[in-house]
């Protein structure tokens, strides 16, 4: 249960001769009790199935510093990102 967003990053990685549509989402919040939380969902482009998955952390330096991990292997697997706020 996610109250307040933070950051998002949105990546999308398309290769049409591998049939591959990916998106990749990466969002910094916080919960409704105060939890420091990254939640990362991905799937195909084009459908309502998605996986997610959520970390949660003691401290915003470690949640940041993650979120940046994550964003770094994006870019080293494919993956541009298309939209952030």
């Amino acid at each position: 249960m996610v109250q307040t967003m933070l950051r998002r990053n949105h990546f999308h990685s398309v290769d049409p001769s591998r049939n591959r549509h990916r998106f990749y989402r990466i969002t910094e919040c916080t919960t409704l009790f105060g939890e420091k939380v990254l939640r990362v969902e991905y799937g195909r482009i084009g459908t309502d199935l998605l996986k997610a998955r959520e970390e949660v952390f003691t401290d915003d330096f470690a949640r940041s510093l993650r979120f940046h991990e994550l964003v770094k292997v994006r870019g080293r697997r494919g993956y541009h990102l298309v939209h952030q706020a």
